[in-house]
């Protein structure tokens, strides 16, 4: 398999090997994994108190964005925020806002080029509820755009984002319908104008977006899943659970290689949650086991990325014994939990958010237990 660039600077059979013994502790398998590895921390810039970066997207080693939100007076006023990576330093560029008055927060981001990219969110005021925000980069600087017009919806956001090439952009989320109520929205740019694709009516946003090709993307929030066969959006079934399924994020590598990551919610107050990691064959999705948990780490994955049939990453609350992230591996027979390792303070305590470059580089959106957010890039 590729190796990994700031992450990690080894194969990943390295790596299980380093953490994967059964003898050592969580310190020496840190140890083990930090002496086998060079490993890079790039601090985000600040913006401002109250930051909060949510989402990663890039198109190769060199061009990756972080967009979210921050503040200037906690509480009261939200600004939306951009911050650029050009493969040697990240930098915050100005972006626009809805409204001087919302809450402006961008939710997700598709990085296509240099001088091509969307960031997509909501913005929220007291007094006329949730608005769509989308904003455009044009290699110059961001600007609001306009996305589709909802004549049978309202209180409008979204969710994720996701680029095929200039004129194939899709995005989603969630709206207000009269008479049904909160449904699931998907969207469409063709390289001129966005405008709305019919949906099922499933009471999900879509947090999930995955594209094979043009005519095979995926899409999921909650327990639904969906599926764009070039003409429509169907349901589709998911895998048989044990607890309620709820989906975060999906990355696809071919046809017939799908994943999915997520939680699962046993019923009753004393239920537990557990990983919830599901395959597509190109015939119907299944469960595949988890790696088996460590001491200390959580039972929720929030983001997933592929670069290859034998190369998934996976990350969420994966916080071992020692308060150091883990982060979970797939080499294409089993998912495998592996310490990060930092090779300075202050220690990566959570990676929150992954995306993979074509060319095979993963970049990791986290944060420090002292409250900087970090990015983690790979390199294939």
């Amino acid at each position: 398999m590729p190796t990994i660039r700031i992450i990690l600077s080894c194969t990943a059979s390295v790596l299980v090997a380093a953490c994967g013994g059964k003898t050592q502790d969580s310190t020496e398998v840190v140890g083990a994994a930090l002496n086998s590895t060079t490993f890079r921390q790039i601090p985000l810039p600040v913006a401002a108190n109250g930051e909060v970066p949510a989402a990663i997207g890039d198109s190769s080693a060199a061009d990756a964005w972080v967009v979210g939100t921050f503040t200037t007076n906690p509480g009261t006023t939200f600004f939306t925020l951009t911050e650029h990576w050009n493969g040697s330093t990240s930098t915050i560029v100005p972006s626009p806002n809805l409204s001087p008055l919302a809450v402006n927060q961008l939710l997700a981001v598709a990085d296509i080029s240099p001088t091509n990219a969307w960031a997509a969110g909501q913005a929220v005021e007291q007094n006329s509820g949730t608005h769509p925000l989308l904003i455009h980069w044009d290699g110059t600087s961001w600007s609001n755009f306009p996305s589709a017009p909802d004549p049978n919806g309202s209180q409008q956001y979204f969710t994720a984002m996701t680029a095929l090439s200039t004129n194939d952009v899709w995005m989603t989320g969630q709206h207000f319908v009269g008479g049904v109520g909160e449904v699931a929205l998907i969207q469409h740019f063709d390289g001129r104008a966005w405008s709305m694709v019919p949906t099922p009516n499933i009471p999900n946003a879509l947090p999930a977006l995955a594209p094979v090709s043009a005519n095979d993307i995926w899409a999921a929030g909650g327990s639904f899943i969906l599926h764009w066969d070039g003409s429509a959006w169907n349901q589709v079934k998911g895998a048989t659970t044990p607890g309620a399924p709820t989906i975060t994020s999906l990355a696809a590598v071919a046809s017939n290689d799908v994943w999915a990551v997520g939680v699962s919610h046993q019923a009753g107050r004393h239920g537990k949650s557990s990983q919830l990691i599901e395959h597509w064959d190109g015939t119907s999705w299944s469960l595949v086991a988890t790696p088996p948990a460590s001491q200390g780490t959580a039972g929720e994955l929030t983001s997933v990325a592929a670069v290859s049939t034998n190369d998934v990453w996976a990350v969420g609350f994966l916080t071992l014994p020692d308060g150091s992230a883990g982060i979970e591996h797939w080499d294409g027979t089993s998912w495998s939990l592996i310490a990060v390792p930092t090779t300075q303070p202050p220690t990566i305590g959570q990676i929150n958010q992954l995306s993979a470059t074509p060319g095979g580089t993963v970049f990791g959106l986290g944060g420090s237990t002292t409250g900087p957010e970090f990015i983690l890039s790979t390199d294939g």
